[in-house]
């Protein structure tokens, strides 16, 4: 689809820019301070929140990665063992759980939104036939359970920033206690500054105590941190 995907399947930073005057409105809608839009053309479909698109899928392979950022944790993904359990914090669209789910058949996968409208939107426009268990809850609440996971993803970002508590020591010793052994963490964490990469850089090392790796998606403000706990 011209200006939508370039060369490589990839969503460009045109449509980025555009997203929300292309194509036909499929759902609109106000909740909580919140603003949800889902919108429609040549068989691509996205999830619009506060202005800013949070998944885009093909509709006859919804659980295609189609954003930069997402290829990187594609990538990542493919050259370590396979999850058992997997916990996402952050819905959108659903295109992680969309592809976890579809990838991995026989992990548990939870993805936890706290937005009970942005699950109910998901499952109206963006659910598949993998789609796995999703629950309304906070992240933070969510993290106090007595389960472990190997793979921890956050993925939290509506409006353009981090979520403060992403800055501090507490949440990621909570983060810590509920990773297996040799499990790992994941972030899609939007940098405007260099500043903030250096705070999480050494925050993620001092709770830690592994290497901490970071990865720019070209084009954008996303950055994708993992790390492997030790």
């Amino acid at each position: 689809m011209d200006n939508l995907l370039d060369e490589n399947q990839l969503v460009t930073t045109e449509f980025v820019k555009n997203s929300d005057k292309l194509g036909q409105l499929c759902y609109f809608h106000r909740y909580l301070g919140d603003q949800i839009q889902v919108r429609e053309l040549d068989g691509y479909r996205w999830m619009i929140i506060n202005n800013v698109v949070q998944s885009v899928i093909r509709l006859n392979h919804p659980e295609a990665l189609l954003f930069n950022h997402l290829r990187i944790l594609e990538a990542v993904w493919t050259n370590i063992n396979a999850p058992n359990k997997v916990l996402e914090l952050g819905l959108g669209g659903g295109a992680i759980h969309n592809y976890l789910a579809c990838t991995y058949p026989n992990a548990t996968v939870e993805t936890v939104e706290r937005n009970s409208e942005i699950i109910a939107c998901h499952q109206r426009f963006f659910t598949t036939k993998y789609s796995k268990q999703i629950t309304c809850n906070d992240a933070l609440i969510e993290l106090n359970r007595v389960i472990q996971y190997d793979w921890i993803i956050i993925d939290l970002f509506c409006h353009e920033q981090a979520p403060r508590f992403l800055y501090q020591s507490e949440f990621y010793n909570q983060i810590k206690q509920t990773l297996t052994h040799n499990g790992y963490l994941f972030i899609n964490f939007i940098a405007e500054h260099e500043s903030q990469l250096v705070t999480l850089h050494a925050l993620l090392g001092d709770v830690f105590d592994t290497q901490v790796n970071i990865k720019k998606a070209q084009g954008y403000s996303n950055h994708i941190v993992w790390l492997q706990k030790p």
